[in-house]
């Protein structure tokens, strides 16, 4: 099975299934622990020696609360310990499924007293810091070989496994449906100088859950649990911070409510200097998923019942940030939509040494680039090479599944007919997958392609197995979303770009351009530049081509940063420098050059993308699928209701001491203005705005919103620039 290193891995994983007992050879790899730490060095081995016996001596104990416990452990027959009081071994005691019961690795479970048939483990359950499981679990003792002797000579197995007791704590469920939402009022991004925050719906919360029979809530203790946002994706933790720490709710029959507040969720922009409010690292339309949906998982931990501690888990909250309508840039990037024709041809046709017949099925993926691309408008080919006694002629699409997933547990099934087409002869299937994954989020890992067993003739004898087959595949570009920047743009704007999907960026010159700047004046009518001669000395040349040129990344002037993943640079006019030139001081502007964010086709060559992303080299920007939801293919993006006048970016101008009408295409809004003005500029309920003769504001919006369509998209805005 032609199968990638990815599939090859889950598939053994999937197979090390066990039912009560650890297999030998994994308790062989495990030794033991030795006094102060060190590991037990074990005797020669003699293959002949008998098989150890271990067994448990006395009642199984059950672990149930913050205190120590004691498991007495007998070597039965000829076989003996070979262990010391004061041993560490936290790591024989493991799950039913063979993975370690607790955490930390190691003093939890300490040997107290050897004979040569007995011996006492005390287990402190205080010092347990998580379990294996979420909820109830059996505890078994895998005594790894090193620790006995049987005969004198350590033995070339380990025992069986020995169920010694279960440790009993509460199972974690949180339930999910926390929104948060912010309407940017025409902008791309959520500007702070219109006074918008993202804000909760307050009927919408997380339950957590605590189940175990006859579970008591004063045993509950929460108040050193904490709430934290981990990486997901279209998002990075690091890009946030994140203040809906606590858990301060009453807990009643197990349960009790978490909610976010205004302000839980803010942008990260570490320290740098953002002097333009209008600008910077923002909330944008355009983030999360590529159309302002962000999935953001939290994980909660913490939580102990009767001093033990209960499992973390993880739960969503969704935030939604909305208010441009992209519709007509879509058009431009996409048309009426992009078809990818799939070629439905023999496999002989396609590689030049197709695989022959065999005992299994042979599969075979034939695509663009390394991986099976479900982001690039090529149709990815899997074939299957049946064997000579298997009949697949009557195979047809309805009777193939494919499967995207990742680690994260996201999944999609595609359509058949629609993201994937099937051909098929008694001898050969192919599926042709034309399917584009547009949005950002999920990013998904694994193609699994699977053919039903009962379209299959003379198919009985073939393992379930070999039916489907599975790769490491790429769903999402590398991208970037820019923030700040355009609009109006003054000294100190700030504009950031933000990428996600690399592993390796470390530097802000590796997408971007150094930023440099001259110096320039004017003398005797005459434009002159700053330059120097040979020897360091400053004379003024008439030709631009002899100017000293200076580096201006730096903080006083671009400054130019990398900041978790966003690259931040501030744009500078009017500045400055005045300087001695022949003795005499000149004023020079400086004008700067560079700084601009490079093309994949400039990018450093070795940057890397991680699992599910692919860097789209060969393009001239890093926004290949901007405005997916927009098209008109797809058709999910905001739309709103549409405010005119507007021209631009959803924009009109305004002047000091005049009126302008405003109309909704709905009838039955209310206007409103978002952001500062004196209080002599409003709207009327018919939508006529008067802007103040003395306004002091550059910016504000009109907003109108429906009275009959509640959702999202029963708003609209038009951004007004005041002029004079």
């Amino acid at each position: 099975m032609n199968v990638s290193r990815r599939a090859r891995s889950l598939a053994l994983v999937s197979s090390v299934v066990v039912a009560l007992v650890v297999p030998a050879a994994a308790a062989n790899a495990s030794p033991a622990v030795g006094s102060h730490g060190a590991a037990v060095t074990a005797a020669p081995s003699t293959r002949g020696a008998a098989a150890p016996r271990v067994a448990l001596h006395g009642r199984q104990v059950t672990i149930e609360r913050d205190t120590d416990y004691r498991v007495e452990l007998s070597a039965l027959g000829s076989t003996t310990w070979a262990v010391s009081p004061g041993d560490d071994v936290t790591g024989w005691f493991v799950t039913a499924d063979g993975v370690p019961a607790f955490a930390p690795s190691d003093g939890v479970a300490v040997a107290q007293r050897s004979g040569r048939s007995t011996l006492t483990v005390t287990i402190d359950a205080g010092a347990i810091e998580a379990f294996a499981t979420n909820g109830p679990a059996a505890i078994y003792a895998q005594v790894p070989a090193s620790a006995l002797l049987v005969a004198g000579q350590t033995p070339s197995r380990a025992p069986a496994a020995v169920r010694v007791g279960r440790y009993v704590i509460p199972r974690l469920t949180v339930d999910s449906d926390i929104f948060g939402s912010a309407f940017t009022a025409s902008k791309s991004t959520l500007k702070s100088d219109f006074g918008i925050d993202v804000g909760y719906d307050p009927d919408t919360s997380a339950t957590l859950t605590l189940s175990l029979a006859g579970l008591r809530d004063s045993k509950i203790d929460a108040s050193a649990a904490a709430v934290a946002m981990v990486d997901g994706d279209g998002y990075y933790a690091s890009e946030f911070l994140f203040s809906g720490t606590a858990l301060t709710g009453a807990w009643h029959h197990g349960a009790t409510q978490y909610a976010l507040q205004a302000g839980d969720i803010v942008i990260d922009t570490d320290g740098y200097l953002i002097s333009d409010t209008n600008s910077g690292r923002e909330w944008s339309c355009l983030g999360g998923d590529g159309q302002g949906n962000y999935h953001f998982t939290l994980e909660v931990s913490g939580i102990t019942y009767n001093g033990l501690p209960v499992a973390t888990s993880t739960f969503g909250a969704y935030v939604k940030i909305y208010g441009q309508d992209y519709g007509g840039g879509a058009d431009e990037l996409y048309g009426s939509g992009i078809v990818v024709d799939p070629v439905i041809a023999p496999l002989s046709t396609k590689v030049a040494d197709p695989p022959g017949p065999g005992t299994v099925p042979v599969w075979t993926w034939v695509g663009a680039g390394d991986l099976p691309n479900l982001v690039d408008h090529v149709a990815d080919d899997v074939y299957v090479t049946w064997p000579t006694r298997v009949d697949a002629s009557k195979v047809t699409q309805d009777d193939v599944t494919v499967t995207l997933s990742n680690a994260l547990g996201d999944s999609k099934v595609l359509v058949p007919g629609t993201d994937y087409v099937v051909s098929s002869s008694a001898g050969e299937t192919q599926v042709a997958i034309t399917a584009i994954n547009w949005s950002f989020t999920p990013v998904f890992t694994t193609l699994t392609v699977a053919v039903d067993r009962t379209s299959l003739k003379h198919a009985g004898g073939l393992a379930a197995a070999t039916l489907q087959a599975s790769y490491d595949a790429v769903s999402v570009y590398v991208y970037e979303a820019q923030q700040g920047g355009g609009g109006t743009t003054i000294d100190g704007t700030v504009t950031a770009y933000s990428f996600y999907g690399f592993t390796n960026l470390e530097s802000w010159q590796q997408l971007m351009s150094p930023a440099t700047y001259t110096l320039v004046a004017t003398v005797a009518d005459q434009t002159v530049y700053y330059a120097e001669d040979a020897g360091g000395t400053p004379y003024l040349a008439s030709e631009a081509a002899e100017a000293t040129v200076f580096d201006g990344s730096g903080v006083a002037d671009r400054n130019i940063q990398l900041i978790g993943n966003s690259l931040y640079i501030t744009r500078r006019m009017g500045q400055t420098v005045t300087t001695d030139v022949a003795g005499t001081p000149v004023t020079f502007d400086k004008v700067y050059a560079g700084g601009r964010l490079l093309a994949p086709t400039a990018a450093d060559p070795g940057l890397r993308a991680a699992p599910g992303y692919v860097i789209p080299w060969g393009t001239s920007n890093w926004i290949t699928h901007e405005k997916w939801a927009w098209q008109q293919a797809v058709d999910v993006g905001w739309t709103g209701i549409e405010v005119t006048p507007w021209t631009g970016r959803f924009e009109w101008e305004v002047a000091r001491g005049t009126t302008e009408q405003f109309y909704a295409a709905d009838p039955s809004v209310t206007w409103g203005l978002v952001g500062p003005h004196v209080d002599g500029t409003s709207i009327s309920a018919t939508g006529l705005l008067t802007v103040a003769a003395d306004e002091t504001s550059t910016q504000f919006a009109v907003v109108a919103t429906s009275t009959t369509d509640l959702s999202l998209d029963g708003k609209g805005a038009v951004a007004i620039k005041v002029t004079d």
